[in-house]
């Protein structure tokens, strides 16, 4: 039966002085002072500056990695100004027969030894729903952007895996509406897929 307001201290007593109470506060206490110091093996930069303070000398061929891998999959459009809708102005660059956005930075492994470089992306339009964040070529957001830049990222399942080649839909004339891209991630309307 409870009583409301007693407290009956000799009951939590371990052995003859210690109240549970006080393991329980020494516990919190240690758990609160701790930091989260785990230190995952990959990295999201926005610049080859900010990377080489963290990663020196692994920067540039990463980011090299990273533009050729946004080549394949990043977003593809047929026309300038449909790009320029999902991704702002100044952002969208004309690239074997189609139009597709600048990297915002790229993800990268801490190893020298494993090359695992992914590109991600941002919106500048602020009607996009992906404007300000960082999010990867099949829409998948990670973060705000401002929040990315050398930031130590543990990845799990699609995040650490390549992304089928993007093409432009010829047949939809101009028309890149809603696939599956633009419904799991509900508003891009580039048009993903494998050649």
């Amino acid at each position: 039966m409870k009583t409301k307001g007693n407290v009956n201290i000799p009951r939590h007593l371990i052995g003859k002085r210690k109240p549970i109470v006080m393991f329980l506060g020494v516990g919190t206490a240690l758990t609160l002072s701790g930091c989260d110091t785990t230190d995952y093996p990959y990295y999201a930069f926005t610049s080859t500056e900010s990377c080489n303070t963290v990663l020196p000398g692994q920067c540039e061929a990463a980011y090299r990695r990273a533009e050729q891998e946004a080549r394949r999959t990043a977003l593809k459009y047929m026309l300038e100004s449909e790009c320029r809708r999902d991704f702002g102005d100044n952002v969208c660059f004309h690239a074997t027969g189609a139009w597709q956005p600048h990297i915002a930075g790229f993800i990268t492994n801490k190893s020298p030894t494993n090359d695992f470089t992914q590109p991600f992306f941002t919106s500048r339009n602020p009607d996009s729903p992906f404007f300000g964040k960082a999010f990867t070529a099949d829409g998948l957001v990670f973060d705000d952007l401002k929040n990315v830049d050398g930031k130590n990222l543990y990845l799990e399942g699609a995040l650490k895996q390549s992304l089928p080649n993007s093409h432009v839909d010829r047949s939809s004339a101009g028309n890149q509406a809603a696939t599956a891209l633009a419904a799991a991630a509900g508003g891009l309307y580039g048009v993903p897929g494998t050649q």
